[in-house]
């Protein structure tokens, strides 16, 4: 066998040479790549580079490539072109607050699905308005409307992650703020309160978007919020009970007076509750004990046996038993929320304690009046009256 000098004498010169050769076979299958885009195709006379973007506009930018896209877990062209541009590329002096954070900022497409609390399903109210705030808005703050269908927005490492939301579910469906922090996993707390000084109260919800920014997404991820709303009735009927016989002994009568005509999977709202009598004062005949509440409606907030708040109007004694600063505010904390459930029965009973000391002869008129309020802040009163005869 014949050995050559190079290899004898100068090993080195032996894997320099393996070097070059293995470079000018990749040089030549790069040239031969680049020299078939840049030949013709021998059937149809174009260039191969032409086919290529023809192929590639087709299954990015065609309803014809969505069975491909799917399989192989590709957004279209649109999609993929919108999703790269609302991605921010973090700063390379940025801090991040936490340790988890991969990121400053990041745009996602935020939904918020509406819902029926009750029936279940979609919700379509009327008129619903959400907007967000970076902070807790204050008198004079201007937010970022959401629409239901979805919005960009962006979340912020500098908040945290946290955005205020402004909710109101539109004229004819309630927002609940116990339903929406059980429903909402991201809800860290809610707040009623006129934030922005116009003499309504409003729902505030506080919301950590904050796993946005704990991962590199390749695209613009979508946050879909569940927003469970109370479809509202406030059309009902109360019963007038009959009138009872009292007596001279000091004694305790108990009125019952039934409400009716919930629709099935509704709700309402209480925002006032007294009794009124056409006595003097308190214990003169009769004292107002206290009144519960008790029926097939379901108490959704608000306690269902209340302690009467002794008063006067025009002049005669009453109890409150709800009593608001505003009748006409659908969201205050002392409101009644009660709602008839699926497949429950439409009564609810009102019952209230009368202590009496009737003297021969008196005879005594109790009144009770119910104020619900829909979302709008428009109220209806329903009122009955009870006959309390000493014979």
């Amino acid at each position: 066998m014949c050995v050559s000098p190079i290899s004898r004498d100068n090993p080195f010169k032996i894997y320099l040479s393996w070097i070059t050769r293995a470079h000018a076979q990749e040089k030549k299958k790069k040239m031969s790549d680049e020299s078939w885009l840049e030949g013709k195709n021998k059937y149809i006379g174009v260039p191969n580079s032409w086919l290529v973007i023809f192929v590639v506009f087709i299954l990015l930018f065609t309803g014809f490539g969505v069975g491909f896209r799917q399989r192989a877990n590709i957004p279209s062209g649109q999609d993929l072109i919108g999703d790269l541009l609302a991605l921010e590329v973090t700063d390379e002096d940025w801090v991040p607050s936490r340790d988890e954070y991969e990121r400053s900022s990041i745009t996602i497409d935020f939904e918020i699905d509406q819902s029926d609390w009750q029936a279940g399903g979609a919700a379509t109210p009327t008129g619903p308005v959400y907007s967000y705030f970076y902070g807790e808005p204050t008198e004079g703050d201007t937010g970022i409307g959401i629409t239901p269908a979805g919005e960009d927005i962006t979340v912020r490492a500098d908040y945290d992650g946290i955005i205020w939301i402004d909710l109101y579910g539109g004229s004819d469906f309630y927002v609940i703020d116990t339903v929406i922090r059980s429903a909402i996993p991201e809800c860290k707390s809610t707040k009623v309160v006129d934030w922005d000084g116009d003499d309504n109260l409003d729902l505030l919800m506080q919301l950590d978007l904050s796993r946005f920014l704990m991962e590199d997404f390749q695209y613009k991820p979508t946050y879909v919020m569940e927003l469970p709303l109370m479809d509202v009735d406030v059309a009902h009927a109360i019963d007038s009970p009959a009138a009872q016989v009292v007596g001279t002994a000091q004694i305790t009568k108990t009125i019952t007076w039934k409400y009716t005509a919930c629709d099935a999977e509704d709700g309402y709202a209480i925002s006032e509750l007294y009794v009124l009598t056409n006595d003097t004062a308190k214990g003169v005949d009769l004292t107002l004990k206290a009144l519960t509440i008790s029926g097939t409606h379901t108490i959704e907030r608000g306690s269902s046996t209340l302690q009467p708040i002794h008063t006067s109007i025009g002049g005669a004694y009453a109890a409150y038993y709800i009593q608001p600063s505003d009748v006409s505010e659908p969201l205050d904390p002392d409101n009644l929320i009660i709602f008839r459930d699926t497949n429950m029965g439409d009564e609810m009973y009102f019952s209230v304690q009368v202590q009496c000391n009737f003297e021969a002869n008196d005879d005594l008129l109790v009144s009770i009046y119910i104020v619900v309020v829909d979302p709008a802040g428009t109220t209806a009163v329903l009122t009955d009256g009870v006959e309390l005869n000493e014979q």
